[in-house]
């Protein structure tokens, strides 16, 4: 016989439309003795389904989701660092590297602490702890390479027609009890020229901490360690809730910034983007429609979208 053997009532417009078909086959008669007589009580049937779009929508549905929640939680990797911006080769990467290798690391970062309203400047036993803490903290970080800070400043003067180094503060020990220790370091900075707008204000309102950093070619990971560690640092220490003003800067923190918040962005934008390229757009909305209506362009094959007859 040439051709489908199963046909359908209604045409191809049931066919067409419908969501789900079984077909139902007749596979005998179920049979019981009944007062000694056998007496047909059902029939068997074999049912098969030949179409079913709601399965494919769900499966649609669910493979979307899980597209979605696997970016989110594994966000596509980006590249922010300084040599990404340069072919191989490139003069000035190169004068870069060499600038490196002659002069070392050339990357800051920079704490920023100014006086509490209450205080007369940042010479305050309870200020100066603090940049004794942090100061020490980033000191015996792995990634820093150098600090300076009030607390690290060694000044170099005449003693007795020799040249002496000596350290601003010896012993933060000594100024928990000795006040005059505070007054003595607030004098011998107004005549350091050196260190004026430098690491500290003339005037004394304003003090910062400088800690050069490595630099790691290829690699932001570094970064984003170091200012989240001072971060969580600072949070445990509470400098804050003491009413300090304490501000941030240099590249590393441009690189953590840059790096946390491309991290961020790429966990909601791209699922958004997804939705919007397959939902929304007017070319791509079309592909649930065909899911949905795939058998508008199989039905002149008179076969589904798994290659079945209908």
């Amino acid at each position: 016989m040439f051709g489908d053997p199963w046909t359908t009532s209604g045409g191809k417009a049931l066919a067409f439309h419908s969501s789900v078909r079984l077909r139902l086959k007749g596979m005998g008669q179920i049979k019981m003795k009944v007062n000694g007589l056998d007496k047909v009580v059902g029939m068997k049937v074999r049912c098969q389904v030949i179409k079913n779009r709601i399965f494919i929508l769900i499966i649609t549905v669910l493979l979307i989701l899980v597209s979605v929640f696997s970016i989110s939680k594994n966000p596509i990797g980006v590249n922010n660092s300084n040599e990404m911006w340069f072919l191989p080769g490139d003069p000035n990467l190169v004068s870069f590297e060499k600038l490196q290798d002659l002069f070392g690391d050339s990357e800051y970062l920079v704490v920023g602490i100014a006086a509490r309203d209450q205080d007369r400047d940042v010479f305050e036993l309870d200020t100066l702890v603090m940049i004794d803490e942090i100061s020490t903290m980033l000191e015996d970080h792995e990634v820093v390479t150098q600090v300076r800070s009030l607390s690290k400043y060694q000044r170099t003067y005449n003693k007795n027609g020799m040249v002496a180094t000596d350290n601003l503060i010896e012993d933060f020990d000594d100024i928990k009890t000795d006040p005059d220790l505070i007054n003595s370091a607030r004098e011998i900075m107004k005549s350091e020229e050196l260190a004026l707008d430098s690491i500290i204000t003339k005037d004394f309102k304003d003090t910062r901490i400088m800690a050069r950093t490595e630099y790691r070619a290829n690699d932001n990971a570094h970064k984003v360690k170091f200012v989240t560690d001072l971060k969580n640092f600072m949070n445990e220490k509470g400098y804050e809730k003491k009413g300090y003003n304490i501000r941030l800067g240099g590249v590393p923190l441009v690189g953590e910034r840059f790096e946390t918040l491309s991290n961020t962005d790429f966990g909601w934008i791209v699922p958004l983007m997804s939705f919007v390229m397959f939902f929304a757009h007017p070319k791509t909305a079309v592909i649930p429609c065909l899911l949905y209506t795939s058998d508008a362009a199989d039905e002149g094959l008179g076969v589904d979208l798994g290659g079945r007859r209908i």
